[in-house]
């Protein structure tokens, strides 16, 4: 809890903190304070269908922005 983790959650792909609640949900906070934080609740917690921790993320890359092909 309190780590930054690539997270699956309804089909889309986020790299956000994730934060443990005890009744068994789960916030998902941006870096960006821009975006609010997001409530996954237990019974979708609980289903990987719906919702996985890929891994914690222990470094970023930065590789610029791409060339254009035109």
């Amino acid at each position: 809890s309190g780590d930054a983790a690539l997270v699956v959650w309804n089909d889309r792909g986020f790299i956000k903190w994730v934060i443990w609640k005890p009744g068994g949900d789960v916030e998902l906070r941006s870096a960006n304070p821009n975006y609010g934080p997001i409530l996954v609740e237990k019974e979708y917690a609980e289903n990987p269908d719906w919702f996985k921790v890929i891994g914690k993320v222990v470094s970023t890359v930065n590789i610029g922005k791409p060339k254009s092909a035109f």
